[in-house]
């Protein structure tokens, strides 16, 4: 509320003479954060080693390490749109869905899952129980998370 009894235009206040002095300033509301939608794929080995690739070192978690996956847009990625982009042919399986808010948007991004004898992909092989000391950004966290939970 404002300090309207210290207030020198006091007198003259359209608020105060309005009586609506209380109820100011009026905060506009937040605009809407768009939502972005992707795909991201968990690739294992039988012997437990994951496939995780580098992100480009400009933009938006620029240099950080990531599971492979999909371009970030505005459009739902349909299941066989999504799974064309994986990084190697498997069988796939939905796990679930990462929500992460950035500053200007939402991610909604959808988690398939693999397990191979070997993978071919390029990237990084990294064993699953050494992920806890990578350099993963939080939204990485919430995929590698939804990609470990067991099925059913």
């Amino acid at each position: 509320t404002p300090a309207c009894a210290l207030c020198p235009w006091r007198p003259h206040c359209a608020a105060q003479a309005a009586g609506i002095q209380a109820t100011l300033p009026v905060k506009a509301p937040k605009a809407a954060r768009p939502i972005r939608y992707g795909a991201h794929f968990w690739l294992q080995s039988t012997a437990g080693d994951v496939l995780l690739r580098r992100r480009p070192s400009t933009g938006l978690l620029g240099g950080m390490l990531e599971l492979p996956g999909t371009v970030w847009r505005p459009e739902p990625w349909p299941r066989p749109d999504a799974l064309a982009e994986a990084p190697q042919p498997a069988d796939w399986h939905f796990a679930g869905t990462a929500r992460h808010v950035f500053t200007h948007f939402e991610l909604l991004a959808d988690i398939y899952r693999a397990r191979v004898d070997v993978i071919t992909a390029a990237g990084l092989h990294r064993p699953v129980d050494s992920l806890g000391g990578e350099a993963l950004p939080t939204v990485m966290r919430r995929c590698i998370e939804i990609a470990q939970k067991p099925a059913g």
